[in-house]
Order: structure tokens, then sequence, then C-alpha cells
């Protein structure tokens, strides 16, 4: 019986472990490019006890903005996250507060006081949550809260919680043709397989998204090394991405 040698994924030709234009948090940790201001802003509300609110469509890097301050605030020891679109039910801040201990919170029903909250997909909550959220805040279990969605006009805020907001309401922009090569050099870094202005033409075709840029760059990337190709042409980038073909290159 012949032995067949199990095929080589793509992007082990060009030497990663992993793929440089994966979309999951947990394989690639990005920078928010392009985000500086937005993040400082959010940070110091945060640091400072407020509300914030961040808005930005799917894909646009809002995981990655809650990572950052995940990471800014130490993390599991300072931090509740909970995603709303895993609501069936009214929000319950004491389970979330419970589980950051394990198995140990649950039973004896352990509650740490001054956490900040961070809530995802924010539009899946009632007006009934948020009043909730701020009877929490009055005891004193969360210091600062950071809502985030997709649309703010889909928030069901009560009056009160709007006044508690204010102005803290950051949207997370999408990325600039610039940004966009930055993010892409950050994960391959300079190998010759594709060139800035190539990149440049892969973010003209569809840029509403840093991830729907990145799975085109994946794309174009993986058909130019399975053709045995050295270097990403314009027939390269029509070839795998088809849905493009009407578009001048």
């Amino acid at each position: 019986m012949i032995e067949r040698k199990p095929k080589v994924i793509w992007y082990s030709h060009l030497g990663f472990k992993h793929n440089p234009f994966s979309i999951k948090p947990a394989i690639v940790n990005d920078k928010l490019i392009g985000q500086a201001e937005t993040v400082d802003a959010v940070q110091e509300v945060v640091r400072k006890g407020g509300f914030s609110v961040i808005v930005g469509q799917y894909g646009v890097g809002k995981t990655t903005f809650l990572k950052s301050v995940f990471r800014r605030f130490s993390g599991r020891r300072k931090v509740v996250y909970f995603s709303c679109n895993r609501l069936v039910g009214p929000l319950n801040l004491d389970k979330l507060l419970h589980e950051r201990f394990g198995v140990v919170g649950k039973l004896f029903k352990i509650k740490s006081k001054n956490m900040i909250l961070l809530l995802d997909e924010a539009e899946n909550m009632t007006s009934k949550d948020f009043t909730a959220v701020l009877k929490y805040v009055k005891e004193e279990y969360f210091k600062s809260v950071v809502f985030v969605t997709h649309d703010r006009k889909l928030l069901k805020m009560t009056k009160t919680m709007l006044r508690k907001v204010g102005d803290n309401i950051h949207d997370v922009s999408v990325l600039s043709k610039d940004d966009a090569i930055v993010l892409v050099r950050n994960r391959i870094g300079d190998i010759k397989l594709i060139s800035n202005a190539t990149i440049g033409k892969i973010y003209g075709m569809c840029s509403e998204s840093p991830r729907t840029f990145l799975k085109n760059c994946e794309d174009v990337c993986r058909h130019v090394v399975d053709n045995g190709h050295k270097r990403v042409t314009k027939r390269n980038i029509r070839e795998a991405l088809r849905r493009y073909m009407d578009l001048d290159l």
C-alpha cells in the first residue's frame, strides 16, 4: 500500500502555524488600528466609573475593542462579560457575579463589588434589564458599565440610563485603506506574496468591515499558494473573488 503524505495547508507553505487571516479572537490578537482615541476615551470612562456605549456594525472590531478593556482592567479579576444574544429571560446579574468564582461562587452565592460590566449585543436587553443594571450599580456591585451594540436606535434604555451615559457614545469606525494595509502587515509581516498596492485593491473591493476584508485576503492568498504562484496578481484576485468580477481592478 502506498502511504499518502498529508496535504500541507496553504499557510504552512508561508511559514505560519495558524491562518494569519483568521477572524477568531483566540487565534490572532489584533491591535485596534485607527481606534486609539476612541479606546482611550472609553477606558477613561471605565477608570472613572461611568457608563459607555460602543456602536459598530458586525465585523468592524467591537470584540477586539472589548478585549482591550478586558486586558486594561486585569481581566476576570475585575471584569464581567456577557453577550446578551444569549438572553432567554431577564438579565441575571446575580448569576454573572457568582460565575466568576465557579462552583464555589454558585454554591455560596459569592459576589464581588466594584466590578466592570461589559454587555455585548445590548440591543437584546429590555428596559427592565437596564433598570436592573442601575440597581446593581447603586448597590456598588458594578462601578462601570460598557454596552455594545450594532445600532444605538435599538437600545431600550430608560431615561435614567440615557442620562447616565450622556455623551459617552462611541462609534467603532470602518478601516481606512492605510489602516487595512497596516492590519495585514501586522499579521503577515513583509512577505513578498502580496504587495501593499494589491492589499489596497482588495480593500477597495469590499471595505465595509475588517472581517470581510480579511476573509477576502485569505481567499486570494490561499488561491495563489494552492496554484503554486509566488505573488498575487490582478488575475489571481479575479479568480479568487469571482463575486467581484464586474469590478474594475
